[in-house]
């Protein structure tokens, strides 16, 4: 289905809606005013390596959301400096070599165009919705104001972005030149209202990973078809984490969360099977390392990540040298 937006009114659903969503981030992450804690850091795939950026400012006290640019060499992410309040948020950006660094400006949630020149990103307060603007804050344009949470495409024509405004939530795909937009519904099992913020898009561009919000308090994660005519629904697990990341393999789903036996929160991954998802956790992690956030480069060699700002940096020289192998490769047979 095709439909022409316009930017309308938000309603009284979608205000609340919105409320719900920061007050689940305020509790199930991000504090309402910022706290010390968070620095960004490069990790080898193999966590042999392990280095910090601290070109950014040190003002910004609380980093999420990092993403990488489609080339690798650049990092995005939202951040807060001290005693700042959830909505205070700025979009970040840094180079991965350790320079560069710029604040472009309010917003959170930010995503890289592939040829880096323009970024999607979300905003709160009286410009709450989903924009673009070139790579230096300027020419913003508001994409829509009932929209939360956009990634680019990998073909670097098209966004895809969440809404509320029908009574089952579903997903935007809209084109950047032509403003045409395409509604994308979740079409399943079960009806939801929406979809949690930091979803992501499978390397091909076809799916979406995210985690939902329904009736009975469902809040399963799963994947979603946004190309073909009719959407289909898959279900990797009953409910999980909102922070998801497609591996450039196409075959896992990486996210952080403190398992049964962690002292802290690590990296895991569900694993695409032909007819089932397993959950593993990723190897080569010490035990008492704390990961925040998480995102994989395109080439599968390295991560970007947010964690406490007394995190330890390591070299491969310490632990026997690194590898570009992918320490998970092992569980590509039987995949899809």
């Amino acid at each position: 289905m095709r439909i022409n937006r316009k930017p309308t009114l938000i309603s009284t659903q979608t205000c609340l809606l919105f409320t719900l969503m920061a007050t689940a981030v305020i509790l199930g992450g991000l504090p309402s005013k910022a706290i010390a804690g968070r620095g960004l850091f490069l990790i080898s795939s193999d966590f042999k390596t392990i280095k910090r950026i601290d070109a950014v400012d040190e003002k910004f006290k609380v980093l999420g959301s990092p993403e990488f640019s489609f080339d690798g060499k650049t990092i995005v992410l939202d951040g807060w400096e001290a005693g700042q309040k959830l909505d205070d948020s700025r979009i970040l950006i840094v180079n991965a070599d350790n320079t560069g660094f710029k604040d472009i400006g309010d917003g959170c949630l930010p995503s890289l165009s592939p040829d880096g020149k323009t970024i999607a990103y979300s905003r709160y307060n009286n410009s709450r919705g989903v924009w673009l603007s070139d790579n230096k804050g300027k020419n913003k344009r508001q994409i829509a104001t009932d929209g939360w949470s956009i990634k680019w495409l990998p073909d670097g024509k098209h966004v895809v972005y969440t809404t509320s405004d029908t009574p089952f939530g579903r997903f935007i795909i809209y084109n950047v030149d032509t403003e045409e937009s395409t509604a994308v519904p979740l079409i399943g099992a079960v009806p939801f209202w929406m979809s949690y913020w930091n979803f992501d898009v499978s390397p091909d561009g076809k799916q979406v990973a995210f985690k939902g919000s329904g009736p009975n308090n469902l809040k399963p994660v799963m994947i979603a078809n946004i190309i073909e005519n009719t959407p289909s629904l898959k279900t990797l697990a009953q409910s999980g984490p909102m922070e998801l990341c497609w591996h450039p393999d196409g075959k896992k789903i990486l996210f952080v969360r403190k398992g049964r036996n962690d002292e802290h929160r690590q990296l895991y991954y569900y694993l695409l099977r032909n007819d089932d998802v397993l959950e593993k956790k990723w190897p080569g992690q010490d035990d008492s390392f704390s990961i925040s956030a998480c995102v994989i480069s395109r080439d599968g060699k390295q991560f970007a990540v947010t964690a406490p700002e007394d995190t330890p940096e390591k070299s491969a020289d310490e632990d026997g040298g690194t590898t570009d192998e992918d320490p998970a490769a092992g569980d590509a047979s039987n995949d899809q």
